[in-house]
């Protein structure tokens, strides 16, 4: 049987290996998200570890996920992208419940559903972007991905969430005018144009929000 200072010194071992453990698995997921200096509109940006998430943690679980999803979104359809979709929805989803409303998480699981075939993956990333909208109803990084896949589903999504995804357009071009071309490129190509556009010239002008109905071009006139 082992001693008193043999048991202490595996004790002192042990814990040196998980440490060892928990910053390989900073320094990981810290180099794996090391390229997020800029806005991405085809990808969640602003999901980073600025905290120390400890290993096997949900934190840690939703920059997996979010790592494994990247990767799939590289790779042309096939069974190999399909199981890495796979694996980085089950790792958002386990994650999730670890807070009740965790606005991140919601992100990386739209984000990884997305890039599913699916017709039940899809289901599950509207569902998870309604939610993050519910949790984190402004993101000034990841809200470029955020918007420009809101649009894309836009005639499935609620009246409200709809109006989320404008009022964060509109925010963002207020608080970062370097992103107005993109915000607007974004709105023009989707059936969410006419609606945001009217949002945004009524928040400059100060008037009621399209009282008429007008279209596109009758909005223009009275702008005139």
């Amino acid at each position: 049987m082992a001693g008193p200072i043999g048991i202490g010194l595996a004790f002192v071992m042990g814990l040196a290996l998980f440490d060892v453990a928990r910053q390989s698995a900073i320094v990981v997921s810290r180099g794996r998200l090391a390229n997020d200096t800029a806005p991405n509109p085809d990808q969640p940006w602003g999901i980073t570890a600025q905290t120390l998430p400890i290993i096997g943690s949900p934190e840690q679980q939703i920059l997996d996920a979010l790592w494994t999803a990247r990767q799939a979104a590289a790779l042309k359809p096939g069974a190999h992208r399909a199981g890495l979709v796979a694996s980085a929805v089950g790792e958002a989803l386990e994650a999730r419940p670890a807070r009740p409303e965790w606005g991140e998480a919601d992100l990386v699981l739209a984000y990884a559903a997305s890039l599913g075939d699916s017709a039940a993956d899809q289901r599950l990333a509207r569902q998870a972007l309604v939610a993050s909208y519910g949790s984190a109803p402004l993101l000034h990084d990841a809200g470029l991905w955020r918007i420009g896949y809101g649009v894309k589903v836009w005639p499935m999504l609620g009246r409200s969430t709809q109006d989320a995804i404008m009022n964060e357009g509109v925010w963002m071009l207020g608080v970062d005018q370097s992103r107005w071309a993109r915000v607007f490129d974004t709105f023009r190509a989707s059936p969410a144009y006419v609606p945001f556009m009217l949002r945004w010239r009524t928040i400059l002008s100060g008037a009621p929000e399209n009282p008429l109905g007008l279209s596109e071009a009758q909005a223009d006139q009275r702008q005139e």
